[in-house]
């Protein structure tokens, strides 16, 4: 094996490490402090729904575990096994015009890519998740622009 490619999947190997990591970390520390609320927000929220709140935050974190494998093993097959020269070939199968084969490979590529994101649903936004009254004013509090 090319140094390259040990250094690659090492690289991914401490990348996966390391967002695990910090989701499993991220859970404990919710888990911890599950039915506080915080002072600031002790007149706008309640302990069941800072709970609910944070069930919601070890689940999504739970899935971002997931998520972050299954990406890795993505990068994966289309590097190291094969996927992006079975797409090549697909191409070239199709057609020998080779503007006719890049562009059938590019699509190819990001059909592929647009269906793994599809699958794993990470294109939802901050709106689409529950939020407990006081997540929803921190959150307002961040995005308010100094001055």
């Amino acid at each position: 094996m090319h140094w390259l490619t040990k250094l690659f999947v090492a690289a991914l190997a401490l990348h996966v490490c390391v967002q695990v990591w910090l989701a499993w970390r991220q859970c404990r520390a919710v888990q911890r402090r599950r039915g506080e609320v915080p002072l600031v927000f002790t007149h706008e929220a309640s302990a069941a729904s800072q709970a609910k709140a944070s069930d919601y935050t070890i689940a999504k974190q739970r899935l971002t575990i997931w998520h972050t494998v299954f990406e890795a093993v993505v990068l994966l097959w289309l590097t190291l096994g094969g996927g992006l020269d079975r797409f090549s070939g697909l191409a070239a199968n199709v057609t020998r015009q080779s503007l006719l084969q890049g562009t059938l490979y590019v699509l190819l590529v990001m059909g592929f890519l647009a269906l793994a994101v599809e699958l794993t649903g990470c294109q939802r936004t901050i709106a689409d998740r529950p939020q407990s009254p006081s997540a929803v004013r921190y959150i307002d509090q961040l995005m308010v622009q100094p001055g």
